[in-house]
C-alpha cells in the first residue's frame, strides 16, 4: 500500500467522524442548554431564560448547534453508496449530530467568526453526490456559491486541508457577518426562523441529505454567563486594562477534527522525508506488511529472545517489586531499551486487559529515571542554559533551557481513556506500588505525593495531567502552594519541608535559598548514592552475567572432553596400527634371518 492512499484514507476517516450533539439541561441555573424545536422560542426570547439570575457584571453568551440530523442514518447512506467494511460489524444505536456551531453576544447578535461548519457533513455532501464517491474530498463536486458574498479581510483563516470546505465556511461567515450588521441596525434579534434560514442554506450548499434532518428538533443551544463587555467608547482603568480585555468567544464544543491539520503536515513532511523517526517506522510498517518478521515461537525465535534476555540487556533501572517481570515483559522492556534508549523510535506491545502491559510500563519508567540521573550528574555544571525568555503576546515568562541530554526523558501517558491514564499517574506513585520496605529505604517527596493523590504515597514520578483543570490543580500544589501565616505572630517555619502545611517546592526553595532550611539531602551526598547503588548494580549484573554464563561454560568443557576423547582413541588407534606393524615387521625379519641359516 503507498503511503499517499494511507494518508488520504486517514483524512477520508477524520473528515467523516461526525461529533455528538450534547445534552440538553434546561434548569441549570448558570450553564443551561435548551431544545429547541420549530416553533419554539430562542433563549434570548425565552422568559424562562430570561429570568434566570445573572452575576454582578455577567451577561449571557449563547453557542447554538444547529441543524440537527440523524448521523446513524447519514451513516447508512454512505455505506450504500461505497460499501461496507465486510469485516466490520457495528451495533448502532440512534445518534444526533449538527451541520454547524455558531455562538451569539447578550442581545442574540450572531458572531460571524464563531460559525463553525461541520466538516463531517461538508464531506458526506460531496461523497454522496461525486460519483467515485470518496474521491471528492480530493476532487471537489462543484457548488454555486454566486448567491453568497464575497469574504472579507476581517475573517479568521480557515485552513482544514480541504479547498472546498474552507471556500464554502468563508462565505456562510461573510453572509452571517452581513445578516448580523442588518440584525443591530434594525434592533432585531434573530428567531428560530432565521435559524432555520441559514439551516437551509447550509443544506443546499453542503449537498447534505435533507432526508437525514430532525423534523422538529432545530437547535440546542448552550448558555453561559461570561463578563460584560464595556460600554461603548470607555476606556479600562490602566489597572485593569488586561483584566477588561474583551475576547471573541468560541464555541466549547469541538466539532471537527483536530488530527486534520496534523495529518496535512505529516504528508507534507513524508514527501520532503523529514517525518520524525518513530513516524518512519510506522508508515513502513503499515506501508509493508510483508516484511520479515521473527516469529519467537519457532526454534529460530525462541534462539533470539533467550539471547535478549541474558543479563547483559536489561536497563540499569528497574521498578522495585518482590517479583520478577515475566518472559515476555522482560522481552519487551529489554527491546525498548535496545532500541530505543539513545534514538527516536516507535515499539508497540500489544496484549489483551489484565496480561501485565501497565506492570512492564513501571519498569521502563524506572529506566528512565534511572538513566536520567545519571545524565545529570554527568553535567551536572551545564544542565541549565542561560535564562530565556518566552514571549507570548503582551505575556514574558523566563525560563532555562535544559542540556540536549536531559531532554527527551520525560514520558506522557496517553489514551483515548482517560480512566486508563489516570489509573497509571496516580497508581505509580502511590504507596501501594512498591513494596514496604521500599517506604523505609527512600524517601522522594512522599508527604508532597500524598496531597497531589489523596492517599498515601511513596515517590513524585507521575502526576495526573491532561485537561487545564488538572494541570492547574497539579502546579498550585506542587510548586505554587504556600501556607497561610499571620503577620501579627508570625512563626518559624518547620525545619523541613511540609506540604500538609500548605507547602509547594516554590516555597520550600526559597526557604532553602534565603539559608532558612537545609535541603534534605546534598547534592554531593545524593550523587554518591546514585554512584553506590550504580556500583552495586553492575557487581550484581556481573556475577548474573558469570551464572549466565555456567551452561556455556560446562558445555565448552564437555566439548572439550569430547575432542579429547576422540584423540585419545585416535592415539589408540594409531598406537594399535604401529603395534601391529612393528610386530609385522619383526616376523618378516626373524623369516629372513631363517632362511640365511
Amino acid at each position: 500500500m503507498q503511503a499517499q492512499h494511507i494518508f488520504q484514507f486517514w483524512k477520508a476517516v477524520e473528515a467523516l467522524t461526525p461529533q455528538k450533539l450534547d445534552k440538553d439541561n434546561p434548569d441549570d441555573l448558570f450553564r443551561p442548554a435548551y431544545k429547541v424545536a420549530q416553533g419554539g422560542n430562542l433563549p434570548w426570547r425565552d422568559t424562562r431564560h430570561t429570568d434566570k439570575p445573572l452575576k454582578d457584571d455577567k451577561v449571557w453568551l449563547y453557542t447554538a448547534q444547529c441543524g440537527v440530523y440523524d448521523a446513524t442514518a447519514l451513516s447508512q447512506q454512505l455505506e450504500e453508496k461505497i460499501g461496507a467494511h465486510d469485516d466490520v460489524v457495528e451495533e448502532r444505536g440512534r445518534v444526533n449530530s449538527r451541520l454547524f456551531d455558531i455562538s451569539f453576544n447578550e442581545q442574540g447578535i450572531p458572531l460571524s467568526q464563531t460559525f463553525m461548519l461541520s466538516l463531517s457533513a461538508w464531506a458526506a455532501g460531496q461523497i454522496l453526490h461525486h460519483k467515485d464517491g470518496v474521491a471528492a474530498l480530493e476532487n471537489n463536486v462543484p457548488v454555486d456559491f454566486s448567491d453568497l458574498p464575497l469574504p472579507g479581510d476581517t475573517l479568521p483563516l480557515v485552513d482544514s486541508g480541504f479547498a472546498g470546505f474552507d471556500a464554502l465556511t468563508l462565505r456562510l461567515m461573510q453572509w452571517i457577518a452581513d445578516e448580523a450588521s442588518l440584525l443591530e441596525a434594525n434592533g432585531y434579534s434573530p428567531d428560530i426562523d432565521w435559524i432555520q434560514k441559514l439551516v437551509a442554506l447550509v443544506v443546499d450548499k453542503t449537498l447534505f441529505p435533507h432526508s437525514t434532518l430532525e423534523s422538529e428538533f432545530v437547535c440546542l443551544v448552550k448558555c453561559i454567563q461570561v463578563k460584560a463587555p464595556k460600554p461603548a467608547g470607555e476606556e479600562p482603568t490602566p489597572d485593569n486594562k488586561d483584566k477588561e480585555k474583551r475576547v471573541d468567544p468560541v464555541q466549547d464544543g469541538l466539532l471537527n477534527s483536530f488530527y486534520i491539520s496534523e495529518l496535512r503536515n505529516l504528508g507534507h513532511a513524508w514527501q520532503q522525508n523529514d517525518a520524525g523517526p518513530g513516524f518512519v517506522e510506522y508508515m513502513r510498517a503499515v506501508s509493508e506488511p510483508d516484511r520479515a518478521r521473527i516469529d519467537l515461537r519457532s526454534p529460530e525465535g525462541l534462539r533470539l529472545a533467550f539471547q535478549r534476555l541474558l543479563p547483559t540487556q536489561p536497563p540499569a533501572g528497574a521498578w522495585p517489586s518482590p517479583y520478577p517481570l515475566a518472559f515476555s515483559q522482560q522481552l519487551a522492556v529489554n527491546e525498548i531499551w535496545r532500541r530505543h534508549a539513545d534514538q527516536a523510535g516507535i515499539f508497540a506491545v500489544n496484549g489483551p486487559p489484565g496480561t501485565g502491559k501497565t506492570t512492564l510500563l513501571r519498569d521502563v519508567v524506572a529506566a528512565v529515571v534511572t538513566h536520567r540521573a545519571g545524565r545529570l550528574i554527568r553535567h551536572e555544571d551545564e544542565v541549565f542554559a542561560g535564562k530565556n525568555m518566552l514571549i507570548l503576546g503582551d505575556d514574558r515568562y523566563p525560563y532555562y533551557p535544559l542540556h540536549p541530554a536531559i531532554k527527551g526523558s520525560s514520558i506522557v501517558v496517553a489514551s483515548a481513556n482517560n480512566g486508563a491514564v489516570e489509573n497509571i499517574s496516580l497508581e505509580l506513585p502511590g504507596a501501594d506500588a512498591v513494596p514496604e520496605s521500599v517506604h523505609r529505604e527512600s524517601d522522594y517527596f512522599a508527604d508532597l505525593v500524598s496531597e497531589l493523590i489523596g492517599k498515601p504515597g511513596w515517590g513524585l514520578l507521575a502526576a495526573r495531567l491532561g485537561n487545564k483543570g488538572n494541570r492547574n490543580t497539579f502546579m498550585k500544589v506542587f510548586w505554587w502552594r504556600k501556607p497561610e501565616e499571620n503577620k501579627n505572630t508570625p512563626l518559624l517555619p518547620p525545619d523541613t519541608f511540609t506540604p500538609q502545611r500548605g507547602e509547594g517546592l516554590a516555597y520550600h526553595l526559597r526557604l532553602i535559598k534565603a539559608g532558612k532550611r537545609k535541603p534534605a539531602i546534598s547534592w554531593d551526598k545524593a550523587k554518591l548514592n546514585y554512584k553506590q547503588a550504580q556500583e552495586r548494580e553492575e557487581a550484581i549484573r556481573k556475577q548474573l552475567i558469570d551464572y549466565a554464563t555456567l551452561d556455556q561454560q560446562i558445555d565448552e568443557i564437555h566439548q572439550r572432553i569430547l575432542e579429547k576423547r576422540d584423540a585419545r582413541t585416535l592415539s589408540a588407534d594409531q598406537l594399535t596400527e604401529a603395534q601391529e606393524a612393528l610386530a609385522k615387521i619383526q616376523v618378516e625379519k626373524i623369516e629372513h634371518q631363517a632362511s640365511f641359516a
